[in-house]
């Protein structure tokens, strides 16, 4: 929360480019305590005090601590809070798609299919043939499988953040794309509108969101 501070050229041309040319840049001047940059546009900000307390974790974000090397200790200790409050999220399961091979991941990538009032849903089941080969399929298991349910649809659950760990991303915005005027592709289906406003009129799909648009 310290001060901005300009730190103009006055011999040679600035060049704050970079993150590495930004943190330099605040290297060469005993008043610079920080150094950040933004790779949003190229932005470099140099501060007069170091902060411990983080807005975001971004990767078009770099920040750089300076000071002499007697204070070598004392900006690693800051660095590794701040390293503390580093939100983590489990990578995402590597799930087998409906006729490849799940025997390995356990897992399928496949969304469960609705009825077109989405009232009813038929999910993917990780199905185990043999030793060597399982699929990803609806319904029962075919017929000579070994039909040992290996896993289903691949959700992952994030856990609580512990207490000082930096929280962010808590809402969700979905949007549908919708061609209003265009009519059904086969005679026995319904168009998309009708779908759309079905998914209005039972508050599912992108309504479940914190907010949408079509």
């Amino acid at each position: 929360e310290g001060q901005e501070l300009g730190l103009p050229a006055i011999v040679v041309e600035r060049d704050v480019s970079t993150p590495e040319k930004c943190r330099d840049w605040c290297r060469g001047h005993v008043d610079c305590r920080q150094s950040i940059f933004s790779s949003e546009g190229g932005s470099c900000y140099f501060m007069g005090a170091r902060s411990g307390q983080p807005l975001s974790f971004k990767d078009t974000f770099n920040s750089s601590f300076c000071g002499e090397a007697s204070e070598f200790d004392p900006m690693m200790d800051l660095l590794n809070g701040v390293f503390k409050m580093k939100p983590f999220v489990p990578p995402v399961r590597a799930c087998a798609w409906a006729g490849e091979n799940c025997i390995d991941s356990q897992c399928c990538a496949n969304v469960a299919v609705p009825n077109w009032k989405f009232t009813e849903f038929q999910w993917y089941t990780c199905w185990k043939k043999d030793e060597y080969f399982g699929s990803c399929q609806t319904g029962p298991a075919p017929g000579g499988w070994d039909g040992a349910v290996l896993g289903h649809m691949g959700t992952r659950e994030v856990p609580k953040a512990p207490e000082g760990v930096l929280v962010q991303g808590t809402s969700l915005f979905c949007f549908s794309v919708v061609c209003w005027d265009k009519g059904p592709t086969a005679a026995f289906w319904s168009s998309e509108a009708e779908l759309a406003n079905n998914a209005k009129q039972m508050g599912r799909g992108i309504m479940q969101c914190d907010d949408h648009a079509f």
